[in-house]
């Protein structure tokens, strides 16, 4: 499936393409989330984070946000998983220390990597750990 982040000043869409096993939306719960971000086919940047709300409209929002920086053309959407009753702070949390750890200078604020391309079960073997 994707959807699209559209804009009111002509820029291009930037297409959210949700790629297998990466799980539905979530609203309203603790979640955590695996993205990766493209300029075409080049891949920009890594990202990890939380939503309490609906992660669909967080992407929208740091699409937003990134799009000031640098020439985003489509998000690939990795994984969405619920934290059920803990706060998804701790799985972020997890994620960044071990992501860290593996990839040291790819790391920068926010919990976007540069410069390395992880895969998903990088983060399905850290949540595994986490979640026990």
């Amino acid at each position: 499936m994707v959807k699209f982040r559209r804009f009111r000043d002509g820029r291009p869409p930037v297409a959210m393409e949700f790629m297998p096993d990466c799980g539905e939306n979530l609203r309203g719960e603790q979640a955590v989330y695996f993205f990766k971000f493209y300029s075409e086919e080049v891949l920009i940047f890594n990202k990890v984070g939380t939503s309490a709300k609906d992660v669909v409209a967080r992407l929208r929002d740091e699409i937003g946000e990134y799009s000031k920086k640098f020439d985003i053309r489509r998000v690939e959407i990795h994984r969405i998983m619920s934290c059920g009753n803990r706060p998804a702070e701790g799985a972020e949390s997890a994620l960044r220390a071990e992501l860290i750890r593996q990839y040291p200078n790819a790391f920068r604020k926010a919990a976007s990597l540069f410069g390395v391309d992880i895969s998903p079960a990088v983060f399905d073997e850290i949540m595994h750990n986490y979640f026990g």
